[in-house]
C-alpha cells in the first residue's frame, strides 16, 4: 500500500468500525510508516507519543484525533 493513502484506510476503518485504527505501510527497504485515526475518548496522538518516548517507535506524534 502506499504510504500516501494510509490516512486515509485508516480513517475508513475507522468510520466502518467506530473504533481507533492504524494503518501502517512498509517500504522495500522493511521500514514502516503509519497514519492513525481514532474516536472521541480514545487519545491516539498520546499513544503513539508515549510509545516513542518508550522507544518503541523512531518517530511519531499527532494529537488527540490524529497520529503518525
Amino acid at each position: 500500500m502506499a504510504s500516501g493513502v494510509i490516512g486515509i484506510v485508516a480513517g475508513r476503518i475507522k468510520e466502518k468500525t467506530g473504533r481507533p485504527s492504524i494503518v501502517v505501510a512498509v517500504d522495500e527497504d522493511g521500514v514502516g510508516k503509519g497514519s492513525g485515526r481514532s474516536i472521541s475518548g480514545v487519545d491516539l496522538g498520546a499513544a503513539i507519543i508515549s510509545a516513542k518516548e518508550a522507544g518503541l517507535l523512531e518517530a511519531g506524534g499527532g494529537h488527540a484525533m490524529a497520529a503518525g
